[in-house]
């Protein structure tokens, strides 16, 4: 039996054919290698061949091997997680709804949790790779897409710019779907693996789509998040040796880059921004930083005066300045105490965990510089959403994976969840681009 026969046979057993590719590829190495070793001991080519491909063993074996090898795994048990946060977060809102009277918001959620889980699956069966080879054109399109919306249908909802009228049957918020450059991002990245100093001014062209889009909300602050999210992902692809660059060079000039930005920021503001901007500016400075101080301590009441267990009076006083903004960690604290709120803070904290270690464990470096950009949001804004519930930061918007009302944030949270888990689903099966020129060595 030749090599040829050989993978033929291979070949009819392995029923995911997107693999076939790359399986052929690695099993002709092999035996090449193989080859080389028998010529060496003085046998000829066609006898070479022939031990070499006998010492592959039955391909009958070895194609059913490499099928259950390499095919779409689903994490079937994370999944049923998720679905089950999604089911919790649903039912405490539901819950806090009926026991507090304090109007938080209700209405659809129960269909925009329904609506990211099936995003989500939906986006898990879809080959992530393919995403990735198309990210600058995919960048791109969103921001066309996001662009002509705020142009032609951008509305603005209890005083706030952002939003984005969809025929009158529903209203998407900007500041939430921007979050979905990030992995593409990552994707882009990946394209320049091989270059030198250039990389590092495509690296900011390619943050403006996002900050452009930002800019027409008036939200400075989110464009100065988006950029330290984008650096974040910018340095973990350094440190895998993609780029022609010194290291420590470019980690101390981005570093510094990301803590210059808030005083650029303020200067910005306080020589060019509207009135407005200056005033919010000025109210996180003495003496008026009290009034924001003032604002937030009904929140740190309510995380001081929690029970481990049940609702506590002393915690709830003061909530009800809050309404319906997106304060549902704090109102799971005062009204079912810490065990209950730290419960489900710590389910979430474990799936993204999960996410983050299987991304950072993958072969695949596309796969996992993009699943670093998804999990760069979900874990950046889980963060920010329990300090400003805490009352340890002033509040900003409140997007965050599984407790934050709103569509736009669940279809969000929807698609990165789902890029999470096609990454998981074809780990064994997406292939590297053939574009190499550096060893690719990450910290």
């Amino acid at each position: 039996m030749d090599k040829k026969e050989y993978l033929e046979i291979l070949a009819e057993q392995i029923r995911y054919k997107k693999a076939l590719p790359m399986i052929e590829k690695e099993l002709e190495d092999h035996m090449e290698d193989q080859k080389r070793d028998f010529l060496a001991s003085g046998m000829t080519e066609k006898e070479a061949e022939t031990a070499a491909v006998m010492e592959m063993g039955d391909p009958v074996t070895v194609g059913v091997e490499m099928d259950r090898i390499h095919r779409p795994k689903m994490a079937w048990g994370w999944i049923l997680l998720t679905g089950a946060l999604y089911l919790a977060g649903m039912i405490l809102r539901c819950l806090l709804y009926d026991r507090s009277g304090l109007g938080i918001y209700v209405a659809n959620s129960w269909v925009y949790y329904v609506l990211a889980f099936v995003v989500m699956i939906g986006v898990c069966y879809v080959d992530y790779s393919r995403i990735g080879e198309k990210a600058r054109e995919l960048t791109v399109g969103l921001f066309l897409i996001l662009m002509a919306g705020i142009w032609f249908s951008g509305t603005v909802v209890n005083g706030s710019v952002g939003w984005i009228s969809v025929g009158g049957m529903m209203i998407l918020n900007v500041r939430v779907l921007v979050y979905l450059f990030l992995p593409l991002y990552g994707a882009i990245l990946y394209r320049y693996r091989g270059q030198g100093y250039e990389v590092i001014w495509k690296a900011v062209v390619w943050m403006l789509p996002e900050v452009v889009v930002v800019s027409y909300t008036n939200n400075i602050m989110l464009s100065l998040l988006l950029c330290v999210f984008s650096m974040i992902i910018f340095l973990y692809a350094v440190s895998c040796g993609w780029f022609r660059v010194k290291k420590k060079r470019v980690y101390f000039g981005t570093i510094s880059v990301v803590l210059i930005l808030p005083v650029l920021y303020a200067g910005m503001v306080w020589n060019f921004g509207a009135v407005y901007q200056k005033e919010r500016l000025q109210m996180l400075l003495p003496p008026y930083g009290a009034d924001i101080s003032a604002v937030m301590e009904p929140l740190r009441s309510a995380a001081a005066n929690s029970h481990m267990v049940g609702s506590s009076a002393q915690a709830m006083k003061g909530l009800e300045m809050y309404g319906d903004r997106d304060f549902l960690f704090t109102y799971i604290l005062s009204f079912y105490g810490i065990l209950t709120a730290v419960l489900f803070i710590s389910l979430i904290a474990v799936l993204l965990f999960y996410l983050l270690k299987n991304t950072l464990r993958q072969r695949n470096q596309a796969g996992r510089i993009m699943g670093l950009g998804c999990t760069v949001v979900l874990v950046g804004r889980l963060v920010i959403y329990l300090l400003g519930n805490l009352g340890l930061q002033p509040y900003g918007d409140g997007y965050c994976p599984f407790l934050s009302t709103g569509g736009s944030g669940a279809v969000v949270t929807g698609i990165l969840l789902g890029l999470l888990f096609s990454i998981y689903r074809y780990q064994n099966i997406a292939k590297e681009p053939k574009k190499s020129r550096t060893k690719q060595i990450c910290l």
